[in-house]
């Protein structure tokens, strides 16, 4: 499991002090570029390959949306691939 904690600034929330979604999104494709370096399948790695990745499809549920915090701790691992498409928990 990959985890990055990531502090909240006051822009980053809404006028109620709810994390914007958008900024969430920004959150989810950052820790998945870290995890990718970190598997060695980042940017460097792959670019001198002629290949790319990007996150194409999100299914996301919440107990719990952010709201009123300072800092959010996201989660992330692989979940292995099939031919085209690999999926990703957070």
């Amino acid at each position: 499991m990959f985890s990055v904690t990531y502090p909240i600034k006051y822009n980053d929330l809404d006028k109620n002090m709810v994390l914007k979604p958008s900024v969430l999104f920004e959150f989810l494709e950052d820790i998945a570029a870290q995890n990718a370096n970190e598997l060695k399948f980042g940017y460097d790695d792959i670019y001198s390959k002629n290949y790319g990745w990007f996150l194409l499809k999100y299914a996301i549920e919440f107990e719990n949306y952010p709201e009123k915090i300072s800092n959010l701790r996201l989660e992330t691992q692989s979940r292995g691939a099939n031919k085209l498409f690999a999926f990703r928990d957070f």
